[in-house]
């Protein structure tokens, strides 16, 4: 199996969501390199603003 396979994705599984592994690669993605971003430049609220940015996007998931 490969590290991929490994995680998780049930909160986009349960939204009936396609694809959740994707998803939660992305949403994973996103806060870690907002996260890097926001420590390098020492502004946390680089952090703040994708957060709310990431809460917005799942908003919009429709489920399929």
């Amino acid at each position: 199996m490969c590290r991929y396979e490994r995680i998780p994705s049930p909160q986009f599984e349960e939204l009936g969501c396609a694809r959740p592994r994707d998803l939660a690669v992305s949403l994973l993605s996103a806060i870690q390199g907002a996260s890097v971003f926001a420590a390098t430049l020492r502004d946390p609220e680089l952090l703040s603003i994708e957060i709310r940015r990431l809460h917005d996007w799942i908003d919009t998931l429709d489920p399929e």
